[in-house]
């Protein structure tokens, strides 16, 4: 999960100048009924945990969640439109896929 929005769109092929191909992760998000995309917040964070907790000791120089992806793989728009389950964890929050973003 290089990339997410607020849409609910995932970019997983284009890291900065770098575009990389999306594999079969295209046919499989997109026939799954339910999706959990797994990631981090930040690039690059360090965390600890204490009394079962994550503490983020020093936080990422590059945010995953941005206002719009570089590059649509996974469309929030489609997945809505097929009434698919989608869950975006990380390792601070969990975000469901809603018919609002």
């Amino acid at each position: 999960m290089a990339q997410t929005d607020a849409e609910g769109n995932l970019n997983v092929s284009r890291f900065g100048d770098r575009i990389v191909g999306p594999g079969g992760f295209i046919n499989i998000s997109s026939s799954a009924k339910k999706v959990v995309f797994i990631g981090t917040m930040t690039v690059g964070a360090q965390y600890a945990v204490e009394n079962r907790k994550i503490i983020v000791v020093k936080e990422g120089d590059k945010k995953k969640f941005v206002k719009r992806v570089d590059h649509i793989t996974f469309s929030g728009d489609y997945a809505r439109k097929m009434g698919k389950s989608v869950l975006y964890v990380t390792e601070r929050s969990v975000f469901s896929l809603k018919r609002t973003g």
